[in-house]
């Protein structure tokens, strides 16, 4: 499907089997014109592993720091993943009212097994989407109108 770009991807590593290995923005993301939003990307594990991914918000007038150590993480979903070929996540989502749109994002990574493998990743993103005429992502949204706020383009 994506060809094998393991030299340009991001590598992450658990350091351990017993913690997990957590990949997340160091800066919260500007109000995001959209109340319908997607986490997305491309991961390639060596081995079996549970990913998790998360929201934090930054309520208003919350500087970045306090949010940082004080706001909660929101679930967005989970899955797991086999080892072998570069595999799609996607993990869709609305944010809260207007005074807590600022968003940063995060994925967790938890290897179901013994030893430590490491995972690949590639094109990770979060899509704010135009909504159509009845509330939701409209089809022209998803061809033309995606807005990608684009997190990690590590390479292919």
């Amino acid at each position: 499907m994506r060809g094998d770009f393991e030299s340009y991807a991001l590598k992450v590593t658990p350091l351990n089997d017993n913690e997990p290995a957590r990949l997340a923005q160091k800066v919260f993301m500007r109000v995001l014109p959209s109340n319908s939003l997607s986490f997305t990307g491309h991961l390639k594990p060596k081995g079996n592993v549970h990913i998790t991914g998360y929201a934090q918000y930054r309520p208003r007038p919350m500087d970045r720091y306090q949010a940082l150590e004080e706001t909660p993480l929101v679930k967005l979903g989970e899955a797991e993943l086999k080892s072998g070929d570069w595999q799609s996540f996607k993990f869709d989502f609305i944010p809260p009212n207007k005074d807590q749109r600022t968003v940063r994002v995060l994925l967790e990574f938890r290897t179901t097994e013994k030893s430590i493998h490491p995972i690949f990743m590639d094109d990770l993103a979060v899509i704010a989407w135009e909504e159509g005429e009845f509330g939701a992502p409209s089809l022209r949204s998803l061809v033309a109108k995606m807005i990608v706020i684009c997190w990690c383009d590590c390479g292919g």
